[in-house]
């Protein structure tokens, strides 16, 4: 459907005459619940973002999910970073307490605006595209081809975004880009509320500085202090959204804090209670789709690692990610 994009994309154009997006920022924790009913009232789950969010899933062409699918993929462990579950699929099968259909939009290396901050392919579909191009003609409504039965109370409209924003700027971040960025955020989430979207879940970047391949390869303490940035903007985006866009229950979920947490010490959670190592990562174990990963050289299980890669935590992260995300949720 190629006319829809440009559409949409004009649409959005229109919806951002909304006022100044940086108001007082409220507590990065706080949440509105005028329209919630609790995390056992969802039964469908639009998650949108870039790899850490993923599971492999395609709108246009992987089995929709049911019952006895509910993500749509039937081994999700093989398009997730984790070498396991991520959070968004413990999210699906773990820590809910009702059946939740999940239709993950997400992609690897996904950034907010790809005219704002390129990806690293032209391939990689952006927030916007995830929106209008792979969410919208099958999910939309009543006219979605893929008629889904989804309502206002039902569904919960997952974003997180950020990550390959702050880190493909390569030390150029700054608040002209940060307010186009947040532009760019405040139009996503009003698509999908033009859409009968009402409930959202946000989350911060986490501390990306001190991820092996950051610390390796950039100014650890520029994108440490980007990180800070975005995210104390991100919480007056979204204090301004929920001003002006009545019936909306935003939860913002403090990613940062809750994985400095577990970096700090690993058995703050009992998900990630037998981490040993949170600075490195283990060769070996890269692009591993095994939970139960183990090479002899590495001493220790993939599970021992904070770290997958140089840039994505392993399951046990995940996993202590969609306990507490399903608590803020309540």
């Amino acid at each position: 459907m190629p006319s829809i994009r440009p559409l949409a994309l004009a649409a959005l154009a229109v919806f951002s005459s909304h006022a100044n997006y940086f108001a007082a920022a409220t507590p990065i924790t706080s949440r509105s619940t005028s329209s919630w009913s609790g995390f056992a009232s969802v039964r469908y789950l639009f998650a949108f973002g870039d790899s850490y969010t993923t599971v492999g899933f395609s709108s246009s062409s992987s089995t929709q999910p049911s019952a006895s699918n509910p993500d749509g993929v039937f081994n999700s462990t093989l398009g997730t970073t984790a070498s396991g579950r991520n959070y968004i699929d413990y999210l699906t099968y773990t820590y809910n307490s009702s059946r939740v259909l999940t239709y993950d939009m997400a992609v690897y290396g996904a950034t907010l605006n790809d005219s704002v901050v390129p990806a690293f392919s032209t391939a990689i579909p952006d927030a916007i595209a995830q929106s209008v191009s792979s969410w919208y003609p099958p999910y939309h409504g009543n006219g979605g081809s893929a008629n889904v039965p989804w309502t206002a109370s039902n569904s919960l409209f997952s974003y997180f975004f950020g990550i390959n924003d702050l880190l493909n700027t390569q030390g150029a971040y700054n608040a002209s880009l940060e307010a186009a960025l947040m532009h760019s955020y405040y139009d996503v989430l009003y698509f999908a509320y033009i859409f009968g979207a009402r409930n959202f879940l946000v989350q911060t970047v986490p501390p990306m500085d001190l991820a092996p391949g950051v610390v390796a390869f950039y100014n650890a303490s520029a994108v440490a202090a980007a990180v800070r940035s975005y995210n104390a903007a991100l919480a007056s985006t979204v204090a301004q959204f929920r001003a002006d866009r009545p019936g909306a229950s935003v939860f913002v979920h403090d990613t940062h804090a809750l994985l400095a947490q577990v970096l700090a010490n690993p058995a703050s959670t009992p998900q990630t209670a037998g981490i040993a190592y949170t600075t490195n990562y283990c060769p070996q174990y890269v692009g591993s789709f095994d939970p139960n990963a183990y090479n002899a050289s590495c001493t220790k299980p993939v599970s021992a690692y904070f770290w997958h890669d140089f840039l994505h935590p392993t399951w046990p992260v995940h996993q202590a990610l969609a306990s507490s995300i399903a608590k803020l949720l309540g």
